[in-house]
């Protein structure tokens, strides 16, 4: 019997050296982490390898059904994936979506905050 997916990872660019891979790390299980979404299955299928967690997919509906996504993506990809983010068909109420490695703050969500979005960076 599977799980609903709960936390979810968009990620693209560099991860090894960041919070986040020592976060995966640290865990003791690969089941935290439910979907690694990339723009392509191969690239997604390579964050996931190097996490040692989570399932590929390139299906951004699917990853932003999760209540809890992480998004880690090159700063001059942000404001694309935000905007592809936002017209995705998705109850944002109650989910939880935090900006890893972001230069910009919390105010860099506020179109997903007046969804009923927690936003963190």
């Amino acid at each position: 019997m599977s799980h609903p997916a709960q936390v979810a990872l968009i990620a693209s660019g560099e991860l090894s050296r960041t919070w986040f891979a020592n976060l995966a790390k640290a865990q003791r299980s690969s089941d935290w982490l439910s979907l690694v979404y990339a723009p392509t299955l191969r690239l997604a299928s390579r964050v996931s390898n190097t996490l040692r967690a989570g399932t590929p997919t390139c299906s951004l509906e699917k990853t932003l059904a999760c209540p809890v996504i992480f998004v880690r993506v090159p700063e001059p990809d942000l404001p694309k994936l935000l905007a592809r983010m936002e017209k995705v068909a998705v109850s944002w109420k109650g989910k939880v979506l935090v900006l890893c490695d972001s230069a910009g703050d919390s105010s860099t969500l506020k179109g997903f905050e007046v969804r009923g979005v927690h936003a963190a960076t």
